[in-house]
């Protein structure tokens, strides 16, 4: 296990052997395993500079896909696979 630490000794950033990576996590069990401290979110995501921000999930081939769209004023979620 590798670890990163700050400057308190806390470990903010480990990977493993079969290749999984916490942040926040010292023992990751799948290959992105994020915890947030209790005063934080778990993750951000900042947007493209036109105000849109997305996440795509893909099947292990990457050949259907569906995503999480928002921006300011609306949110959009396609879970059909196209």
């Amino acid at each position: 296990m590798a670890n990163i630490q700050n400057l308190y000794h806390n470990t903010s950033f480990s990977a493993d052997k079969d290749g999984n990576v916490g942040i926040g996590v010292t023992e990751p069990i799948s290959p992105l395993s994020v915890q947030a401290n209790a005063g934080g979110s778990s993750a951000r995501f900042i947007g493209r500079s036109d105000g849109l921000s997305g996440i795509d999930f893909f099947n292990s081939t990457q050949t259907v896909g569906n995503y999480f769209q928002s921006n300011s004023s609306w949110m959009r979620l396609r879970a059909d696979g196209g």
